[in-house]
């Protein structure tokens, strides 16, 4: 493209651009101009190619974009988009809403972001930026959906990691204020790097603080931008790749470990034809069990598009297979199907993104460079976190939420019981899923409790079961009994454990 940078007194009447050329955005802007049928109108000016004018200083003229009108009259911000547009008479209607007051203030902030953030938003580290965006996004809907889970005054018990840890009200709030603040600052900060460190801080003490909060969505976002950290932001920075690897590792591994988790019979008869049901309802109870056997594919599908993603050759095609799992788990899940676990909602919605962000029509990356990269330590311990460490947790030696195993049917569930007299001990929502056994006990189902309260499930560990068990039996339930049952999979033996307060 050739850029015109003649004289005003050659061109009487033109505008003058200045405009940053080592921005790939700002050069299709100005590509897009040079290409209109007002290119006559403008003198395109890079103000990395040349002198600029005298009363222009190099730093104001890469902090925004200045316009030069042929009165000598300079703009700038988005005043200087204003007096490009109004010099097209379609467009030129948007110039005057623009500037009314209230409108301006807004769009001028949404100026000042893209101009702060413009060499990353597109080039090179575009992919960086846009997945730093979706994950601050997605992280803060996750925790305003899950906004008691966060809090200390609530309905259900913590889990501290270790006994006696604990904040009170206000701290409480100021930890959930500093995790959403930290997330907003990572969003719009241009140098986001220190707002992740003091994410990661806060991140840690709430997860000391609450097991119940190490949700898979918190453990995968966590991970994730604290790769970003190793970025320095800067247009110079050529630390893209590698960046962008460890996050594709841990995409690609959560799918292969979720649907290696899904290989039980508990999936199969229980967990999928459950979320069919939004589907099975509308159809002819002779097709049910058709629909219902297309389950055995479920895990082979899911583990094929984590393995597909680390490769160059069907890396789109398990794009494309990504993306038509996530909706149709909208589709049952969301609120025109079993409307259940609105947590993950964004959580489905950001994996769409990420699979199209980190992977869709990407250079070729080979198989070796995704898995393993010897100069880069933290994707070594990415791929021991998401990638060896969940190994174990097939045999019951790691957790299952550090593991991927989503709506899986192999995790441990626990259920309390209590005497009706005990039942005053409890607050409503923990009796709202409770129903009657045959010894005339009350059943309160921990995962019921949880969603009610918290709006996620419980951790499912048994230790985090105990936790809740011995501090209802603390709160006076004398009579309660915990029951942990864990189903039979093709790695390790089911178990069924029974614990009254007095062994807990």
């Amino acid at each position: 493209m050739t850029r015109k940078q003649n004289s005003s007194d050659d061109k009487l009447g033109q505008k003058v651009i200045l405009y940053d050329g080592l921005c790939t955005m700002c050069q299709g802007i100005a590509g897009k101009i040079d290409h209109s049928s007002k290119k006559s109108n403008f003198i395109m000016q890079d103000l990395s190619a040349g002198p600029l004018p005298a009363n222009i200083s190099r730093e104001a003229a890469e902090k925004e974009m200045h316009v030069i009108d042929h009165d000598g009259k300079i703009y700038k911000n988005i005043d200087a988009v204003f007096k490009i547009v109004e010099e097209y008479p379609r467009l030129a209607w948007l110039a005057r809403v623009g500037r009314w007051p209230g409108i301006k203030h807004v769009l001028s902030m949404g100026y000042t972001f893209v101009a702060k953030n413009r060499h990353v938003m597109s080039g090179a580290a575009s992919r960086l930026y846009w997945t730093k965006f979706v994950l601050g996004i997605s992280f803060i809907s996750g925790i305003l959906l899950s906004a008691p889970l966060w809090l200390s005054e609530r309905r259900f018990p913590l889990s501290p990691l270790f006994a006696g840890l604990s904040i009170g009200y206000p701290y409480d709030f100021i930890l959930a204020a500093g995790l959403l603040g930290a997330l907003m600052a990572i969003i719009f900060s241009s140098q986001p790097r220190r707002y992740i460190y003091v994410l990661a801080g806060l991140l840690v003490v709430a997860a000391l603080l609450d097991q119940m909060r190490w949700q898979p969505w918190v453990y995968q976002y966590g991970a994730m931008l604290l790769a970003l950290s190793f970025f320095s932001w800067r247009a110079s920075d050529k630390n893209v790749q590698p960046i962008l690897n460890v996050c594709r590792l841990i995409v690609a591994t959560i799918y292969i470990w979720s649907g290696l988790h899904k290989v039980n019979e508990a999936f199969i008869h229980d967990i999928f034809p459950w979320m069919l049901q939004p589907i099975t309802s509308h159809l002819p109870v002779a097709l049910h069990p058709y629909l219902q056997a297309t389950g055995v594919m479920i895990p082979i599908v899911e583990m094929s598009i984590g393995i597909a993603l680390l490769t160059s050759k069907f890396r789109n095609l398990a794009v494309l297979a990504a993306v038509g799992m996530h909706l149709s788990i909208l589709a049952l899940l969301g609120p025109f199907g079993q409307n259940w676990n609105s947590v993950v909602w964004p959580w489905n919605i950001a994996m769409i993104l990420f699979n199209i962000i980190l992977f869709w029509n990407i250079a070729p990356v080979h198989f070796r460079k995704l898995v393993w990269n010897r100069n880069f330590a933290y994707h070594g311990v990415v791929l021991v976190m998401f990638g060896l460490l969940p190994v174990f947790s097939l045999f019951g030696k790691w957790d299952n939420y550090l593991s991927s195993a989503l709506y899986s049917g192999d995790i441990a569930k626990a259920v309390l019981t209590i005497r009706p007299e005990d039942s005053t001990t409890f607050h409503k929502n923990a009796l709202s899923g409770s129903q009657s056994n045959q010894d005339g006990e009350l059943a309160i189902p921990i995962s019921s409790w949880s969603f009610t309260a918290l709006n996620v499930p419980p951790y499912p560990e048994a230790r985090v079961y105990k936790d809740i068990a011995r501090q209802a039996c603390q709160d006076g339930a004398s009579s309660l009994k915990l029951v942990v049952e864990r189903p039979q999979t093709i790695w390790q033996p089911g178990f069924i454990e029974q614990y009254g307060c007095a062994e807990l």
